[in-house]
């Protein structure tokens, strides 16, 4: 894909430097976050991506440097730590931990003008960098956390993955962006070795990515592993189940011998487990989704999409166009067994030529070059 001539023009890739603040760390799984930063890389830009910063230790007084690791997607990490503990007067420790780590990052600027892409609604919050503008990237239901409201106050531009979130951060008086989320420029590099073998080892499979949580309707992989016993179930993502009558479920999940707990794989790894795979799940609480609506915007469907599988799902994603060629929505629990069972047989697809136009539009390359000429007024 080509780059957006007129961007370039306005945002020349060696007079700006980018740090995308992010709440969970680079590392095997992606969200969001990382995928603009990989891709504003691979544009050329040069990219720092802000781990989140560990629990306050004494030792943070005394932290005047930071460490910085390079990545094989031309993305550097940089670790710090926040001199300030945010458990006393957290305003105003915020305040000071924005001042004086700033302090630390703006060397890395080097006279550079700076785009601070924040996904963290807990840094950065009021003060940052000089000679810098900020993109306040809503992937969440952010509202509620305590310092939401200073981030949009001090943004220059709030981009929402939701066409939800929108009218409330419109209040803010901000130019303000709607953006789902992206398929990656690379999503098509599938390792053909790697998925024969997985389909070598697990047959024609379901598959759910993404993190185990409690939103996940674990009746749903239970009901699955008894009806489909000739089919292996496969799940790619961390285990993060809290809840008590969920964590025995999810041991009950776990002795069955055609349920595949993978755990995190690499993020290039999630293409080839969905390429392999012959449908792929959305299996999110029914009786939450039914209150809450259609969900924000989903990356897994765009991977899931991207390898023309069907996708069969207990939620209704904000993609309307794809609605019965390529996402099928069930209501309950039988609806989706019974489209499960079809996917399986075949009998529903994904339409093709739909899938193809939809991820052209949703493509990274193209929401970058549309926020960045949005950021520019």
């Amino acid at each position: 894909m080509i780059f957006n001539a007129d961007i370039r023009t306005s945002f020349p890739i060696k007079d700006y430097v980018f740090f995308v603040v992010s709440n969970e760390p680079w590392g095997k799984q992606w969200f969001l976050k990382h995928h603009y930063a990989a891709e504003l890389a691979r544009l050329g830009y040069a990219v720092y991506f802000l781990d989140p910063v560990g629990a306050w230790s004494p030792s943070g007084l005394f932290s005047t440097g930071l460490e910085r690791q390079a990545t094989d997607s031309s993305v550097d990490v940089i670790s710090y730590q926040n001199p300030l503990p945010l458990r006393f007067l957290p305003d105003l420790a915020l305040r000071g931990n924005d001042w004086l780590n700033a302090k630390k990052l703006e060397k890395l600027a080097d006279g550079r003008k700076s785009i601070v892409w924040q996904f963290d609604a807990f840094r950065f919050a009021y003060n940052f960098l000089p000679n810098s503008r900020k993109i306040y990237h809503v992937a969440d239901h952010y509202r509620d956390l305590h310092f939401d409201t200073q981030n949009a106050e001090n943004a220059d531009l709030i981009v929402c993955t939701s066409e939800t979130f929108m009218p409330y951060y419109s209040g803010f008086g901000k130019k303000i962006l709607y953006v789902p989320h992206a398929v990656s420029s690379t999503e098509s590099d599938v390792d053909g070795e790697h998925a024969r073998l997985l389909r070598q080892k697990f047959g024609d499979f379901l598959l759910h990515a993404g993190s185990v949580n409690d939103r996940i309707d674990l009746d749903i992989f239970l009901a699955l592993t008894e009806e489909f016993g000739e089919h292996n179930l496969v799940l790619i993502g961390p285990d993060k189940i809290t809840r008590p009558e969920n964590r025995a479920k999810w041991g009950r999940l776990l002795e069955r011998g055609n349920f595949h707990f993978e755990g995190t794989v690499p993020a290039s790894q999630v293409r080839d487990y969905a390429a392999a795979s012959k449908t792929c799940l959305l299996a999110y609480q029914f009786d939450e989704m039914q209150t809450l609506g259609p969900i924000t915007s989903s990356l897994k469907v765009l991977n899931y999409l991207a390898q023309t599988r069907p996708i069969v799902s207990s939620s209704r994603i904000e993609y309307d166009s794809l609605i019965d060629r390529g996402i099928f929505y069930a209501e309950d629990l039988s609806a989706f067994i019974d489209l499960a069972r079809r996917a399986l047989a075949g009998e529903i697809e994904v339409d093709k030529d739909v899938a193809r136009q939809f991820l052209t539009e949703h493509s990274y390359v193209k929401f970058i070059g549309d926020i960045l000429s949005t950021l520019d007024f």
